[in-house]
């Protein structure tokens, strides 16, 4: 895993503020985006696995997976497969950071409920 100590992540205040993420999915929601290069690949990507993303939140893989899994429900996370020039896949995430302020996260957490 790379020093975790370098670099700085700024985390939007509709996150931090928002009364219906819990703890770990902002947790979460914050590890993608600290892990998101935007000038390498044009988008804030990236493709930790399960394992990983429990190391870094103290948790178990599945706990990971089923986090990562309710911030895609709410739209916060897009999942999809990317296939490679090798022809092998792997699951890509997209962190949603165009966030349009509390209002829009408290109606797409209304329409789950």
């Amino acid at each position: 895993m790379k020093n975790w100590s370098s670099g700085w992540t700024p985390i939007p205040n509709a996150i931090i503020r928002n009364p219906g993420l819990s703890f770990a999915e902002k947790a979460l929601w914050c590890d993608l985006l600290s892990r998101a290069n935007p000038t390498r690949d044009g988008d804030f990507r990236c493709w930790p696995s399960n394992r990983d993303l429990a190391a870094t939140q103290g948790c178990s893989a599945k706990h990971a997976r089923a986090t990562l899994y309710r911030l895609r429900d709410l739209g916060f996370v897009e999942v999809f497969i990317e296939t490679l020039d090798s022809g092998r896949e792997r699951r890509v995430l997209r962190v949603v950071h165009e966030l349009k302020g509390l209002e829009s996260m408290e109606e797409r957490l209304a329409t789950l409920e």
